[in-house]
């Protein structure tokens, strides 16, 4: 791999990261796993929350296609924790989406919320905005996971197509 040989760890990660994704997406999830754990461990060598995060997500993904539906809510958990840790508001709600999911499969609903109904309430504010699209986020990191912008570790949608990719 090009980023090892040069010495570049963290986009060494990155690529071990898309890999995996990759390979989720064509229904090699054991090898997926194998590879979002390697970017895994040097993402948190590098003390990257936000690659660790992305790299959660394709976790999660990996399981829950393997039907390990209690080791991706375990994942999506994490991520969840990160996304939230980061302020990455669209990363929790697209997080939140897929914990939703992973749950309805393993037919366990959300623990109850504060108002004892077991749907999920957001502790934000309800006024939450989406930036304009010329707006730069705070990360190059985070912009480089929406979908939009073909992020290799995010999932399909409902609909099971993928977004289209945008350079």
């Amino acid at each position: 791999m090009l980023a090892e040989a040069a010495g570049h760890r963290r986009a060494q990660a990155d690529a071990l990261n898309a890999v995996g994704w990759c390979l989720a997406q064509l229904g090699e999830h054991l090898g997926a796993l194998a590879y979002c754990e390697r970017a895994l461990e040097l993402l948190q060598q590098l003390d990257d929350r936000a690659g660790e995060a992305a790299t959660w997500d394709s976790l999660g993904f990996a399981h829950h296609h393997l039907g390990r539906y209690g080791r991706a809510v375990q994942c999506y958990e994490r991520t969840l924790e990160l996304t939230r840790d980061l302020g990455d508001l669209w990363g929790e709600a697209d997080t939140l989406s897929r914990l939703g999911d992973t749950r309805h499969a393993r037919a366990t609903p959300f623990p109850a919320g504060p108002t004892g109904s077991g749907h999920w309430t957001s502790s934000r504010p309800s006024t939450i905005r989406t930036p304009p699209p010329s707006a730069p986020s705070s990360s190059s990191r985070n912009r480089a996971h929406r979908p939009e912008t073909g992020h290799p570790g995010r999932t399909l949608g409902r609909s099971g197509v993928a977004p289209p990719f945008v350079r």
